[in-house]
């Protein structure tokens, strides 16, 4: 299984993203990731949607289906050397006065930044691709008690534009 990202363009109308989210369920397809933002362009919405897929044949079956409908204006599948792939997340870790410092220097380490600090726990927010976050949330994976992501954003790189 190969995962893909899904860049969509949609007129910024109630439902679409449930529209798309059904085309996905009844091929029976898992969304990853769905994150959902405004764009350069007023009355629009930018779809960030990762997938898994077993090969490019269905993915490519899946845009073609999500570009005939009415509100879709754009879809592209990103390719992975070409793209910029982003996650917010945030990791509550329980620690002592002794160990905040290794979980500081840890986050500094990875560019994540420490958000918040209590007598009992450190809460760092990190951007980064899937692979860094994966990394550092597997170093402190004992410790934590609460951990939130955002979802993926991505971009292509270069001059393309979507």
């Amino acid at each position: 299984m190969k995962k893909y990202v899904l860049l969509t363009i949609v007129e910024d109308n109630p439902g679409v993203l449930t529209r798309i989210c059904q085309l996905f369920t009844r091929r029976s397809f898992n969304l990853d990731s769905v994150t959902a933002g405004k764009t350069e362009k007023e009355g629009f919405t930018r779809l960030t949607l990762i997938t898994t897929a077993e090969d490019d044949f269905v993915v490519d079956q899946i845009c073609k289906q999500m570009s005939k409908l009415e509100e879709v204006k754009k879809v592209k599948v990103l390719e992975k050397d070409m793209s910029l792939c982003k996650e917010i997340a945030m990791i509550k870790i329980k620690c002592d006065n002794k160990k905040k410092t290794e979980i500081v220097n840890l986050a500094n380490i990875f560019k994540g930044t420490v958000v918040d600090v209590s007598k009992e726990t450190i809460t760092v927010e990190m951007t980064a691709d899937d692979e860094k976050l994966k990394a550092f949330i597997e170093l402190v994976k004992e410790d934590i008690v609460e951990l939130v992501t955002s979802g993926y954003i991505a971009m292509e790189r270069g001059n393309s534009v979507l």
